[in-house]
């Protein structure tokens, strides 16, 4: 479930704010860890790239 502003500011006025900052926070990390791994498989390529082209 993605959680948008509305529903955050909802659950929070149904009282839900932990519920709202749980899933939130959910979403968050699995975001940065995908964006983690494409930011390491960019740097992975980048130094290949670095290789090849110093031995030219």
């Amino acid at each position: 479930m993605i959680l948008s502003k509305d529903e955050a500011i909802q659950l929070a006025q149904d009282e839900k704010g932990d519920e709202a900052y749980n899933v939130f926070s959910k979403q968050i990390v699995t975001l940065r860890t995908t964006i983690n791994n494409t930011l390491n498989d960019l740097q992975t390529i980048n130094k290949a790239f670095i290789k090849k082209i110093s031995k030219v």
